[in-house]
């Protein structure tokens, strides 16, 4: 018999947060790396092991501030705007005070503002990098291009394609940045080392007690930003990748996120996706893989023509795959791959042999949970379906009778059931599921009503801005957050 490679939690529950939308009584519009630690510590305190967190890649250091988590800048240093600015400061020093009042304020707006959030917490960094002296940090490679595109990016006021001709050369374009922007550079240097200093400390606080961080690797990275500009050798031009026509989104998806150039990739040696794996791996005890098809496959979708014109485009053999397995039993972390829609047998047989986790989502399942394979992550639902309760009560911007149906049948109760009766349910059954791990949305266990992205929606929908109903801090006592994660874990045991 075949010994998986990776190692898959088993009997394990957990909870998957949308970092930015956690705010707290300390927060500045929007959570961070604090309010992480707080659900962490909130977490252990219910016996969870695991908390999934949204992508937490850097986005372009432009404004307006790109707001989907998977459309980031790059995904080798961690967004600033999750910094929490007043750890880093002391107690006697009044501009970063004033600041404090000010960024405070934005928890009592209706949606998340990132761009006025990233305003205050780019001047408080600012001061206390000042205050510090000016410090050049020492950094690896990776860090100090990121630095010194984001140096660029802020001096051009715009993503890479709108720079003077000679710096879309990424050599012109470093050079340039070294001569007249070395300061600049050493204060992006400064912000990712503080980034990456907080996040270790709250890694290391939630392992000791109990909890592993599960990341989110998004499919690929924004056009314009920095990983467009420094992988132009080995990305194919005038192509962006999406998803076909489905039952779900009947007119695809155009996701403008660039494409790989499979074999100038290959010839490449993988270089930037190994360093990238890397730095990810660093961070967290395990990581979901969004759309684990596109490690195989992507859906091309031609300049100027619509998803439903796309085709995909194959991947060599299963090389990138076989890399995610090599970095993940290196670092000693677990894997969860998306194998949500149109997936490859073969692809499943693959994940099944490593130990790689599939995805099973109550809302699209025939099979009885309590059937689901140990090696997989049980779910109710998904950051891109409606909530339990807004498809539960039909207040989502889409109402759906088969979501409605499917999780009432997954509910299994007898006679009729309030909203609050069938949300337990639901979640004591995926506590009983056959998964070796479970997990509840935050937004499920904070009673929210609003869904976090809607597909196909632009400025339709306020997409990725949502936050949740409650401050982070006061889960410890809502009597409804306590009850649905006691309800999960039931049914683990």
């Amino acid at each position: 018999m075949t010994v998986p490679s990776l190692d898959f939690p088993h009997s394990a529950f957990g909870v998957v947060a949308q970092v930015y939308s956690m705010r707290s009584n300390t927060s500045w519009g929007m959570g961070g790396f604090t309010e992480i630690a707080t659900v962490g510590e909130w977490l252990a305190d219910q016996g969870g092991s695991v908390l999934g967190l949204s992508p937490l890649g850097e986005p372009i250091p432009t404004a307006p501030r790109e707001p989907s988590p998977y459309s980031t800048s790059t995904r080798w240093t961690l967004d600033p705007t999750l910094i929490d600015v007043m750890a880093l400061g002391s107690g006697d020093d009044y501009a970063l005070a004033e600041l404090d009042d000010a960024g405070r304020s934005l928890n009592d707006t209706p949606l998340i503002d990132r761009d006025r959030t990233w305003a205050l917490k780019r001047r408080a960094l600012e001061h206390l990098w000042e205050s510090a002296g000016r410090p050049t940090p020492s950094v690896d490679d990776a860090t100090a291009r990121a630095a010194t595109y984001n140096a660029l990016a802020e001096h051009f006021g715009a993503g890479w394609p709108q720079w003077p001709d000679q710096h879309h050369d990424v050599q012109s374009g470093l050079d340039h940045a070294r001569r007249e922007l070395s300061g600049r550079i050493d204060l992006w240097a400064w912000i990712a080392q503080q980034a990456e200093l907080q996040f270790a400390s709250l890694r290391s606080r939630l392992n000791e007690r109990g909890v592993r961080l599960m990341g989110d690797l998004p499919l690929g990275f924004a056009r314009g930003g920095a990983d467009d500009w420094l992988q132009q050798p080995v990305l194919a031009e005038g192509v962006s990748i999406g998803a076909p026509p489905d039952e779900f989104n009947p007119a695809g998806q155009d996701w403008g996120l660039p494409a790989f150039d499979p074999e100038r990739w290959r010839t490449a040696g993988y270089a930037s996706f190994i360093e990238m794996l890397q730095s990810i791996f660093r961070r967290f005890d395990g990581l979901r893989i969004d759309h684990i098809m596109g490690l195989f496959r992507c859906w091309w979708i031609g300049a100027g023509s619509g998803p439903a014109d796309g085709s995909y485009v194959r991947h060599h053999d299963d090389d990138l795959f076989r890399l995610v397995i090599d970095e993940a039993v290196a670092a000693g972390a677990f894997v969860v791959g998306e194998d949500l829609g149109t997936v490859e047998q073969s692809v499943r047989d693959e994940m099944r042999i490593e130990g790689v986790a599939g995805t099973r989502v109550a809302l699209f399942e025939d099979v009885a949970p309590e059937e689901w394979p140990l090696c997989s992550l049980g779910t109710l639902s998904t950051h891109d379906l409606p909530t339990v309760r807004s498809a539960l009560d039909f207040t989502d911007p889409r109402p759906d009778d088969r979501l409605n149906e499917a999780l009432r049948r997954f509910a299994a109760l007898e006679g009729s059931a309030t909203t609050d009766e069938l949300v337990l349910a639901l979640h004591r059954r995926l506590g009983a599921a056959g998964s070796g791990l479970v997990m509840a949305t935050l937004e499920d266990v904070a009673g929210s009503g609003r869904r976090v992205n809607l597909p196909g929606t632009t400025t339709q929908y306020p997409n990725w801005k949502i936050p949740l109903p409650l401050l982070v801090d006061a889960l410890s006592d809502d009597d409804r957050a306590g009850s649905v994660l006691n309800a999960l874990s039931d049914g683990r045991r």
